[in-house]
């Protein structure tokens, strides 16, 4: 669902503040996009992550109501212009914001078309905090048919101690190597890697169990809990990873987690 960033003046919580329709004909209205650039299911909230990319939709519409289509839209963060886009045919221009600084950020919105004249500006703040990395994985060697390699286990209740419940909001992020393994990795297009500000030519990271009410973060704690006896199949494997892996989640307060 998208969020209006819009309301109440507290740190805490992002804010618009309406721009002075007696000096400017467009307006300006800003919330997040529906979705993430690089995570599939990530819910906004009222803040953001160091290192993270946010997809903004900026609704432009000029002095008629009607949507400023071609105009351009600029984000400021002082003198540096830290995301661009222009407005399409439904009035809204898609912009990425990387975040780059952390504290209270006051972000300006510029909307300009060719009439000069005819300009919109719009402020906002987003407060941005650090990144909580937590190792959760644990180097397991792995042996079948006098192969062996080492895995990386992950360690399910620790992740689900960090407030991260939510198992279509965990993704992971794999080495080229590892990818190359994998059955049908023709095509496949890299996934993204945090930091995302860093992140260039990379799709979004895999939404491994987006989507699936079969593999809760509680039963992967009975998966690698249980000892098979007999001919039971071995699940305590069944969630391993490669070496590389890079794993992410969102807590239900909303804050991202690095996994490591």
């Amino acid at each position: 669902m998208k969020k209006l960033i819009i309301g109440i003046l507290t740190l805490l919580l992002l804010l618009i503040s309406s721009p002075s329709f007696a000096i400017q004909k467009l307006r300006i209205r800003v919330q997040t996009s529906e979705s993430h650039p690089f995570l599939p299911g990530y819910g906004f909230g009222t803040s953001g992550t160091l290192g993270d990319v946010w997809a903004l939709d900026v609704k432009v519409l000029d002095a008629d109501g009607d949507p400023a289509e071609g105009a351009i839209v600029r984000i400021h963060l002082g003198k540096k212009s830290v995301g661009t886009g222009r407005v399409g045919f439904n009035g809204v221009a898609e912009v990425k914001l990387n975040l780059n600084k952390l504290g209270v950020q006051t972000f300006k919105v510029v909307a300009s078309d060719d009439d000069l004249a005819s300009k919109g500006e719009s402020v906002f703040k987003l407060k941005v905090i650090e990144p909580k990395i937590v190792r959760v994985f644990t180097p397991i060697k792995v042996c079948e048919n006098n192969l062996c390699e080492t895995k990386l286990r992950p360690n399910p209740q620790l992740i689900m101690d960090l407030g991260c419940n939510d198992i279509n909001r965990y993704w992971t992020s794999y080495t080229t190597e590892a990818i190359k393994k994998m059955d049908h990795s023709a095509g496949f297009v890299a996934p993204a890697t945090w930091p995302f500000t860093t992140t260039k030519n990379r799709g979004p990271m895999i939404a491994r169990w987006l989507g699936s009410t079969e593999f809760p973060l509680a039963r992967w704690i009975i998966d690698q809990a249980a000892v098979p006896e007999g001919d039971e199949q071995d699940m305590r494997g069944f969630y391993d990873e490669a070496l590389g892996t890079q794993a992410l989640c969102q807590t239900d307060k909303g804050a991202l987690v690095i996994l490591k």
